[in-house]
């Protein structure tokens, strides 16, 4: 998946001399778990749902609110993410660290490949101590890059990072400590454009996470994402209801488990 990325951004100088296929027309839309490099047309704005479902290994419900807008016209768009979780089989939760995001495309959809890089500011609004933010500002960026195969297939690719500076922690051993999380990501999808308003989707990503403490030690963790799904548009006049589902298998080393996501959006002028 990475390889997409690298062969993409060797691609960035040589992109507009290829000239865009004939391909007819398809829905593009938000994956799931990947990021898509278009954004959005001008005049309209999209209004996204995500439900995460996971039983295992305790029951985990969340959700997040996303809301994008194109920034005069279509080469620049702004965003936020407003995260809310409920965990545990108390129902104990709360909203999460708000992110806001800027994106600015490269090349657009008129080119073999669309690059759209996106920068995010992580806001402190969640309750670190109940586990539902970091406690800090912290900063994201992330490399979408979408290409139409072929006239029944496209693909996505990503790679970023997330830098999260200063955050305290409680040790097992019971004291306090302050450690820096930096989480790389790195994934891709496949879409099967089976019809100009129905998609099979197949996407993978990973995180690899880095967290250094003050005292000098050093933990590691990786993540990886394997989620089919399927989506679907609904237009009612100049409404579109894209409703989605997937199912997300997560693996980590120790741990294999599976949830269900839920994906839903509107999208009209304004």
């Amino acid at each position: 998946m990475v390889l997409i990325v690298l062969c993409a951004c060797r691609l960035v100088s040589q992109v507009n001399a290829i000239p865009r296929m004939d391909a007819t027309p398809a829905l593009k839309d938000n994956s799931f778990f990947i990021e898509e490099a278009y954004n959005q047309e001008e005049g309209v704005v999209q209004h996204i749902s995500g439900f995460l479902y996971s039983p295992t290994p305790t029951k985990q419900l969340t959700y997040s609110f996303t809301q994008e807008w194109p920034l005069a016209g279509t080469h620049q768009q702004l965003s936020y993410t407003l995260p809310m979780t409920i965990t545990g089989s108390d129902h104990q939760g709360g909203i999460g660290d708000i992110m806001l995001h800027y994106r600015f495309e490269l090349t657009d959809q008129q080119h073999w490949a669309t690059i759209t890089p996106r920068f995010s500011l992580l806001l402190p609004t969640g309750n670190a101590q109940r586990g539902l933010g970091w406690g800090v500002f912290g900063g994201q960026f992330n490399f979408p890059v979408s290409a139409r195969l072929s006239d029944p297939f496209t693909a996505h690719a990503n790679l970023g990072v997330t830098y999260l500076p200063h955050i305290s922690k409680d040790l097992d051993s019971g004291e306090r400590a302050r450690h820096t999380l930096v989480t790389f990501n790195a994934g891709g999808s496949i879409i099967w454009l089976a019809s100009e308003t129905f998609n099979v989707m197949l996407e993978y990503s990973t995180n690899h996470s880095i967290e250094r403490f003050d005292t000098g030690s050093i933990r590691k963790s990786t993540e990886a994402i394997v989620c089919p799904g399927i989506r679907f548009a609904i237009d009612v006049g100049s409404l579109q209801i894209v409703p989605g589902i997937g199912i997300p298998v997560f693996l980590t080393r120790d741990l294999a488990h599976s949830g269900v996501y839920f994906y839903l959006s509107f999208e009209h002028p304004f």
